[in-house]
């Protein structure tokens, strides 16, 4: 079982700061031409558009949180499983505070460790946060 190369994109933000967010993965080893194939879709936004603010359209779904019928998802001994597969996370890159599933839904809590919060101005979404 090989690796997987992993691609985030992040666009640009709308009038009300909402940035479109897509996934898309190949084989470790693939080659240049081998296609992506798209594994995940969302969405983040400021604060205050998600948490019902003004013009928070797209968001009105998350209204409730956590999300209505979704199942909580247990994270204990997550980064652990992650390192025995060989997917090392450094406390930079462990923000993942809580996850659930709705059907083919998953929601999750991300936060950005302390220590990195005086650098998040330089980024439209701080890279700590999509890991």
């Amino acid at each position: 079982t090989g690796g997987t190369q992993v691609q985030v994109s992040v666009g640009a933000p709308d009038e009300a700061g909402r940035r479109p967010l897509t996934v898309h993965a190949r084989p470790s080893g693939a080659s240049e031409d081998e296609p992506w194939r798209r594994v995940g879709t969302g969405a983040v936004a400021p604060d205050e558009i998600a948490d019902g603010g003004a013009d928070s359209g797209a968001f009105d779904a998350l209204a409730q949180w956590p999300p209505r019928n979704a199942e909580d998802i247990d994270l204990t001994g997550h980064y652990e499983d992650l390192a025995a597969r060989g997917f090392g996370y450094g406390p930079a890159f462990r923000g993942l505070r809580r996850v659930w599933r709705a059907g083919d839904t998953v929601f999750a809590e991300v936060v950005l460790p302390e220590d990195l919060a005086a650098e998040s101005h330089r980024y439209g979404l701080h890279p700590a946060l999509l890991d």
